[in-house]
């Protein structure tokens, strides 16, 4: 019973530091959840770059469900059509000349998170083949607004795919692109699995103490088993106190709302 009674306060500390304190490790943007037929929800867009191939020649999709949940570029008939769509896992670029008939156009699938946050951020996820059969894999690139800060070419067949993790500085605003490059003008099978995880990153000084919660839980564990317990003789029975009519009896508070606690891990329209 002691041991639950320092275990739970040192917790609760612990959880009212990182609460008031420094922000735990919480997921913001998750590309695969938060996945849309809507433009902007939860701070995604799906379009692709063309041209200049940069932020500044992003445009959005603007067809939904021509092919069930994926977004896509003119994907029929009459010309202009492409290959180019995004979907909840991941997408497919174009490439000049393109294949199957296509509209030659290079296009980069890419899919936009603006940060709602100011602060470190992991930025993590996988870039992996779909389509094995043939072509000569693409290149994932991911863009905080006009800066490349990650970039790793994959080859055609790489089914288990590539693993990221990087930290990055964010400020409320800037755009994080996501972008799938179709390597070299191929087209070919090129559907990609390219997921994207923004989680914070706690601050050092939350963690210390976290830490430092449990240790003083522990202090106080000691403190109860070195407190020697008296010994009770089950069959005597203790002496009644008198107690006066305006002595008041146990009174149960109401829970106060200062003393609760709510952590929205996730906003969902």
């Amino acid at each position: 019973m002691r041991f639950g009674i320092c275990f739970l306060a040192a917790a609760v500390c612990s959880s009212v530091l990182f609460v008031d304190g420094a922000h735990a490790d919480l997921t913001i943007a998750d590309s695969v959840l938060d996945f849309s037929s809507t433009q902007g929800r939860d701070n995604w867009f799906y379009g692709y770059y063309q041209g200049t191939l940069d932020r500044s020649s992003f445009t959005q999709m603007t067809e939904f469900g021509v092919i069930p949940n994926v977004w896509t570029v003119d994907y029929e008939l009459p010309l202009p059509f492409y290959w180019t769509g995004l979907w909840n896992v991941g997408g497919h670029p174009s490439a000049a000349p393109s294949t199957g008939g296509r509209t030659s156009a290079v296009h980069w699938a890419v899919r936009r998170w603006v940060s709602e946050v100011t602060g470190m951020v992991t930025i993590s996820g996988v870039l992996a083949d779909i389509d094995t059969v043939d072509g000569n894999g693409v290149i994932g690139r991911i863009f905080l607004d006009d800066t490349q800060v990650y970039q790793q070419t994959l080859d055609n067949g790489n089914l288990q795919g590539i693993d990221y993790s990087f930290n990055l500085f964010v400020t409320a605003g800037q755009t994080l692109d996501f972008a799938i490059d179709p390597r070299g003008g191929d087209d070919r099978y090129d559907s990609t699995r390219f997921t994207a995880l923004v989680r914070t990153v706690p601050e050092p000084g939350s963690l210390l103490l976290t830490v430092l919660g449990f240790i003083a839980g522990g202090f106080l564990l000691a403190r109860f088993r070195s407190t020697p317990t008296p010994s009770v003789d089950p069959t005597s029975t203790p002496p009644k106190r008198p107690r006066s009519i305006s002595e008041p009896y146990a009174v149960l508070a109401p829970p106060s709302t200062h003393n609760s606690w709510k952590i929205e891990l996730r906003k969902k329209s």
